[in-house]
């Protein structure tokens, strides 16, 4: 897959996937809400959602799997960067970086 482009995603699309792990390992989005936005309630995990599908569409696919997250809800949907697209979602970041950085990161 090629590198994602992360010029089109929003500031909490980006910052959400910053904060994605990579499977096997998840987030909920209750949990995303609570990290990236300091609260759980349906507005914010709304805004979770809404940032997810922009996260989608520039990756190519996330992966979700159903456990128990770290507030003890069970059978909940648990997201995160599929494998075989974490370098190309690392290189995009790399990426990024240098094209903010005056004079380039070295």
């Amino acid at each position: 897959m090629a590198t994602p482009k992360l010029d089109g995603l929003g500031n909490l699309a980006v910052r959400l996937l910053w904060s994605l792990p990579i499977e096997p390992n998840g987030l909920s989005l209750h949990e995303l809400a609570d990290g990236l936005l300091g609260r759980r309630d349906p507005a914010a995990v709304g805004r979770i959602v809404d940032a997810l599908h922009e996260v989608e569409a520039a990756v190519g696919a996330i992966s979700i799997r159903v456990g128990t997250d770290d507030f003890g809800r069970h059978d909940v949907k648990l997201c995160g960067i599929p494998a075989d697209r974490a370098d190309d979602v690392r290189a995009a970041f790399a990426a990024r970086v240098r094209s903010e950085t005056p004079g380039g990161v070295q």
